[in-house]
């Protein structure tokens, strides 16, 4: 589970609600290097993603589960996220 204080969850949020059903995703990155990149349901497309927190779900195996769940809590600290907008994809 991924969380967020009020304003990242605002950003989330807003964020979530504009790519829901696109098939755009949001890159997840630790360090420059990208973890993952899940892509939003469109079923979140009136309201986004609310209250402050998400989990990623998807296709995983016990083992790739893990080691996505290691590495996203290796990134665990409290620092500030930076959204960055590219109409590339």
């Amino acid at each position: 589970m991924i969380k967020f204080n009020d304003s990242g969850s605002k950003s989330f949020t807003q964020l979530t609600k504009n790519i829901a059903g696109t098939g755009r995703s949001i890159g997840i990155l630790i360090d420059g290097k990208l973890i993952t990149s899940p892509t939003v349901d469109s079923g979140y497309k009136a309201t986004g993603i609310t209250g402050g927190s998400a989990v990623i779900i998807g296709d995983f195996t016990a083992i790739t589960a893990a080691n996505l769940s290691a590495q996203l809590r290796s990134g665990a600290l409290p620092v500030p996220v930076e959204v960055i907008k590219t109409d590339r994809y």
